[in-house]
């Protein structure tokens, strides 16, 4: 018999609401990525809030999207820090900047988490500039079940 760990029971979790962000980091001292490791350990996972969180990224969402299936609610809530390039940039700079949440991890979670009734992700960022038509409808068009979604940054 397949023995099961506590956290595989795990349903809800919400993290964060620090005054810090730098409270709270989602990379742990060895370099692994706590979300994935929270992605692996909670399959169960149907609820997941990220409060004033830093560096939740594409590859996060990829981990949730294969590990978590059965998600029902995702709410982020990402702190970007301003910098003083990102202030500086103009329109003719060559290099794009780089943003954590992209078209590429909502189309993820569309493909794989096909119950999901609640989205919400924030940003203090430019999130709209990295979010487009094609993520936006491919959550639209897969999350049949979809109640609310909230896209600000």
């Amino acid at each position: 018999s397949k023995v099961t760990t506590p956290t595989a029971l795990l349903e809800e979790l919400t993290l964060g609401n620090f005054k810090e962000a730098q409270e709270f980091q989602l990379t742990t001292g060895n370099g692994n990525r706590m979300l994935g490791t929270i992605a692996r350990k909670c399959p169960n996972l149907t609820k997941l809030c990220l409060e004033h969180v830093r560096d939740v990224n594409d590859d996060d969402l990829q981990l949730l999207a294969r590990h978590c299936p059965k998600l029902r609610v995702l709410d982020i809530d990402l702190f970007a820090e301003e910098t003083a390039d990102s202030e500086n940039a103009t329109s003719d700079d060559e290099e794009m900047p780089e943003y954590p949440i992209t078209d590429r991890g909502l189309i993820q979670i569309a493909f794989r988490c096909k119950e999901l009734e609640v989205l919400r992700i924030r940003s203090s960022g430019a999130l709209t500039s990295a979010v487009t038509g094609t993520g936006v409808s491919s959550i639209l068009q897969n999350c049949v079940h979809l109640t609310e979604l909230r896209l600000h940054g």
